[in-house]
């Protein structure tokens, strides 16, 4: 009886393990098999993550909704719209209201004051090592950053942690409107895509003199002839924007902060670096794109409208471009001559970074959702519904189907190899105001270049001063 009692239970327990084992759920292996759902939808509680990404219509969002809960069906993720500048005072107002998010975006320059703000969740260092194999090393810098959280002060000289996780990289570019370009240079119109500002500044004169008649043209695949602008070249932003003429300063010499970017005592707008780049700006550059103010010529639109031949921007203003039929391509920025020496540009590289909530409920899913994003399965989603440039390496964008056919992006790849990462450090908030006023009153007014470069080193310090 004992033994017939024996194998019944047997019987019972293997058939318990059976229902056991067709229940377990085991996700994509994303994140080197450390995260596994064990359980189906019917034995274990659903928990909702509340995510906040910059997604007006909803596209990307319901997208990658349906495939990260294909991974993980106990997850429930409820995305909301939210400006990407507005989400981190949001938070602060939200956030432990139970209103808030869990997830939240931001663009790279807002992650210190978020920290500072005491909403960002510190991820692990074993995640940080996980990402470090797929993400762009360009990235990884601007997304990670040394913080003591019990004296709340950045250390330059501390080890970095990983505070975010980025989903698309950006950089300036020089874009080409390629209509223009035929039909003023006719079959040789590529050798008129820059690669030196000595070259560029020789097609400007030529374009300056050129009879009115070659400057209209019909744009391809529309009706109407179109009257090309006064210039040759402008900015999609102002000629005083210190993240737009970064690549200037970088073909003197000059980077902000320091060597590594990290230094808030060394903002540096008095070296003799900037003073050359100025003089450069003032003497070389202004005379040729007829912009005796420093923000009188849109570029953005002119190039939308078809006038312009060459804008200075970045991928932010391809589905404008796209929307607007302009038949256009994207190409790295043209050498600088320095003492009689070409000297290559350095833009600086930005970034968008998803960040969980630090007080949210739900970290250990929220965690799960981050290093899923970090991913090239959901990078392509964000690529094939947004057309953002994935934050990978170059090993993982070789995963990216279509972005090898991409030519603006694969330009702005190019254009990134050589770019430096945005500044992250708190300081960087006073770095831009005092910098545009500089320009602005050395383009506009003609002041002396020294004064104000010793005027915006003096306001920054004010600035810096004032918040400690």
């Amino acid at each position: 009886m004992k033994k017939v009692l024996s194998c019944l239970c047997l019987l019972l327990a293997l058939s318990f393990c059976v229902v056991l084992t067709s229940c377990q759920k085991e996700g994509e292996d994303i994140s080197g098999g450390k995260y596994v759902v064990d359980f189906s939808q019917s034995q274990q509680r659903k928990v909702t993550l509340r995510v906040w990404m910059d997604d007006t219509d909803g596209t990307v969002g319901r997208a990658l909704e349906k495939d990260f809960e294909s991974l993980y069906p106990n997850i429930n993720l409820v995305f909301q719209h939210m400006a990407t500048v507005d989400a981190r005072e949001k938070l602060k107002t939200y956030g432990q209201s139970g209103n808030g998010a869990d997830i939240f975006q931001f663009p790279h320059d807002h992650m210190a004051q978020a920290i500072l703000d005491d909403l960002v969740y510190q991820l692990p260092d074993t995640m940080l090592s996980d990402v470090r194999t797929r993400l762009n090393s360009v990235a990884l810098d601007i997304a990670t950053i040394s913080y003591n959280d019990q004296t709340h002060k950045f250390d330059p000289t501390g080890e970095e942690k990983l505070y975010a996780v980025p989903i698309s990289l950006e950089s300036v570019a020089l874009y080409y409107n390629i209509d223009i370009l035929q039909a003023l240079w006719g079959e040789k119109w590529e050798e008129h895509i820059p690669t030196t500002f000595t070259q560029f500044f020789a097609d400007m004169e030529a374009y300056d003199t050129m009879d009115a008649t070659k400057k209209t043209y019909t744009p391809t695949g529309k009706e109407g002839k179109v009257t090309m602008s006064e210039p040759y070249f402008a900015t999609s932003s102002h000629w005083s924007d210190q993240y737009f003429i970064q690549f200037i300063y970088s073909a003197f010499g000059f980077r902000p902060f320091g060597e590594n970017g990290n230094d808030d005592t060394a903002v540096g707008f008095q070296k003799t670096e900037v003073t050359n780049a100025l003089t450069w700006m003032m003497q070389e550059l202004k005379p040729r794109i007829h912009s005796e103010n420093h923000s009188s010529i849109s570029g953005q639109s002119e190039f939308e409208n078809g006038k312009l031949p060459f804008v200075l921007t970045g991928p932010w203003s391809i589905p404008t471009f796209k929307n607007a039929g302009v038949n256009y391509g994207v190409t790295t920025l043209p050498t600088i001559n320095v003492d009689g020496e070409e000297k290559a540009t350095s833009t600086f590289a930005g970034a968008q970074m998803l960040a969980a909530y630090k007080y949210s409920k739900h970290l250990d899913e929220a965690q799960l959702f981050l290093n899923y994003m970090s991913t090239a399965r959901a990078q392509q989603i964000i690529y094939d519904l947004g057309g953002d440039l994935p934050a990978l390496n170059e090993t993982e964008l070789k995963n990216i189907v279509g972005l090898e056919d991409n030519q603006p992006l694969q330009a702005t790849i190019r254009q990134l190899a050589t770019s430096i990462p945005m500044p992250t450090i708190p300081a960087v908030t006073y770095y831009w105001g005092p910098g545009e006023t500089m320009v602005t009153n050395i383009w506009d007014s003609g002041a002396v270049i020294t004064e104000q470069q010793a005027t915006a080193e003096n306001s920054y310090a004010a600035k810096k001063n004032g918040a400690a």
